[in-house]
């Protein structure tokens, strides 16, 4: 059995709250849980269901909503964080015997960077980094830890990247055989799609975000405006500082009853609400990846998505979803319009639900295991 160091497997890791790179961790040391022994360090964990092959070291940070509000609290966050997970990471090190270290969540573009690999690189121990996602913050703001990401990069003995446009500047800068793609994934079991189909005379429109300007909802709620008053609703699942502006946009152009807001909503709820809609649409202007867009599939639903990296990588326009430029409401308007048709909708949907297993938790942890074994052959 290896013997694996995540010298940081999430801010928050958790088999229940929706955190999309907690849940990937959880989910990946939980397929490997035969052929791998975990050694996970975490800000916060949230887990109901421990896992026999993972011991985890918890730092305790501040929650990501809270982190996540100010830049100033997650400069600081992100400082205690890094300085701790090294410390207890070193301290793993030098005390059991470790096969690989593996820094997977968070991994940003040109923000992340790893100490532990001054310790690996000593050590003879390889080093990987990733599933990395292309930064949300302009390049400005990476000017001051580019450096020392791009130091981390060429230490590891493999990065892995969400999407292949990420790939591909990577390759600019290393081998082929470093770079590999290994995306997010999806319980495919847990989200399926429903035995029963819901009738009712609208269709429901579903969108998951948190309700940030990035995330494009108020092009979606003036999509709505732009389709016949009654025939559609839309359900907007998530919070943020955005809130209170988009309720403004939906009362103001007369939508308070074609909008409905839901707050965070439990693993369950949020299965339930993706079953019962007729499409899912997530308009974002940037999106790394887009775990919803393929939670949305994998229960059957026909997607809208935007022109951004991930979804835009998931989705194949016009077979198991559509994809439209970003920021242009009149153009999601057409493509809810195109899905008010039942056997187009069905149609997608049972091709977005295929799409959906080449995502499977099981075939990502898969992957992943093949590249751990290659890494520790070649150290």
């Amino acid at each position: 059995m290896l013997r694996v160091l995540l010298s940081s497997s999430a801010y928050e890791l958790s088999d229940y709250y929706p955190a999309s790179e907690g849940l990937a961790a959880y989910n990946i040391m939980k397929q490997l849980n035969e052929r791998v022994k975990f050694y996970a360090v975490a800000g916060n964990v949230l887990i109901k269901r421990p896992l026999k092959n993972a011991r985890i070291y918890e730092i305790r940070v501040i929650r990501d909503y809270i982190r996540l509000s100010s830049s100033i609290i997650g400069l600081m966050n992100g400082f205690y964080y890094q300085l701790s997970a090294f410390l207890i990471s070193s301290e793993i090190l030098f005390s059991n015997k470790i096969d690989l270290v593996h820094r997977m969540f968070p991994a940003v573009y040109g923000l992340t960077s790893d100490p532990i690999t001054s310790i690996t690189k000593r050590m003879g121990i390889p080093f990987i980094i990733g599933p990395i996602c292309h930064p949300t913050i302009g390049p400005s703001a990476l000017r001051f830890t580019y450096g020392a990401h791009i130091s981390t990069i060429k230490r590891a003995s493999a990065v892995l990247v969400q999407t292949k446009r990420l790939k591909e500047a990577y390759l600019k800068m290393l081998d082929p055989d470093k770079v590999w793609v290994i995306p997010l994934g999806v319980d495919t079991d847990f989200f399926s799609p429903a035995e029963n189909k819901v009738e009712r005379e609208f269709i429901e429109i579903l969108t998951v975000a948190n309700l940030t300007k990035r995330k494009g909802i108020d092009y979606l709620i003036r999509a709505v405006h732009v389709l016949k008053k009654g025939c559609v609703r839309l359900r907007i699942v998530g919070d943020g500082p955005e809130r209170a502006r988009l309720c403004e946009i939906a009362k103001r152009l007369g939508l308070s009853d074609e909008v409905v807001f839901e707050s965070r909503v439990s693993r369950r709820r949020l299965r339930d609400l993706y079953r019962s809609s007729d499409i899912f649409c997530l308009p974002s202007l940037v999106e790394p990846f887009g775990k919803v867009v393929i939670e949305a599939m994998a229960c059957g639903k026909p997607v809208i998505v935007t022109n951004t990296e991930g979804p835009s990588q998931i989705v194949g326009h016009m077979r198991d979803g559509i994809i439209v430029p970003k920021q242009d409401h009149k153009k999601l308007a057409e493509a809810i319009s195109l899905l008010f048709d039942r056997s187009l909708r069905d149609s997608m949907g049972r091709y977005a639900r295929k799409k959906a297993e080449e995502y499977s938790w099981k075939r990502v942890a898969e992957k992943l295991y093949r590249i751990y074994v290659m890494c520790v052959e070649n150290s």
